[in-house]
């Protein structure tokens, strides 16, 4: 077993069972919150799913806001001007493109606005238990420190040598 084995087996041991710290009921509001936690925390994440999902409680209801209303609501996050627009697109594109469904595939995922690789990887974990991993850059950092990749890998090359590995 390699190293990158030997840290995922003590993680399965030390939490068996993971679960998503983002709150959602429907599949589109994984989406979305995994867009807004760009640069903030899940935790003020939340806050505002909660306020923005009791609002509008449906696509054809978030594709139809007013931008002020949803900029209003997700205003304390970072980046809330691009955002709110990306809340609006979403659900628009999710709505008339793929009748209300959150896509599982790859490129359809990263062709909706503000969802890049890492969000999509999320969004494959957790929605289709497709095995992925969010190469963020906290996961950058310690793959690093524990020299498990090299100081000089990109995020891709961090997240394939993370992934295919021995157990």
């Amino acid at each position: 077993m390699d190293k990158i084995g030997f840290i995922l087996n003590y993680f399965d041991e030390l939490i068996p069972n993971p679960v998503c710290e983002l709150n959602y009921n429907k599949d589109y509001e994984l989406l979305i919150a995994v867009m807004l936690s760009a640069q903030t925390t899940d935790k003020r994440v939340n806050i505002v799913t909660k306020k923005l999902f009791l609002k509008y409680p449906n696509l054809k209801e978030i594709k139809e806001a007013n931008l002020a209303d949803i900029k209003e609501i997700v205003r304390e996050l970072g980046n809330y001007n691009k955002k709110s627009l990306a809340i609006i697109s979403i659900a628009r594109i999710l709505d008339e493109q793929y009748h209300g469904m959150v896509p599982n595939k790859r490129k359809s995922l990263e062709e909706l606005p503000m969802i890049g690789r890492k969000s999509t990887n999320v969004v494959l974990s957790e929605l289709f238990n497709i095995p992925n991993i969010a190469v963020d850059t906290h996961v950058e950092r310690v793959a690093k420190r524990l020299n498990l990749v090299k100081n000089n890998d990109n995020v891709l090359q961090i997240e394939t040598k993370l992934t295919h590995r021995k157990r």
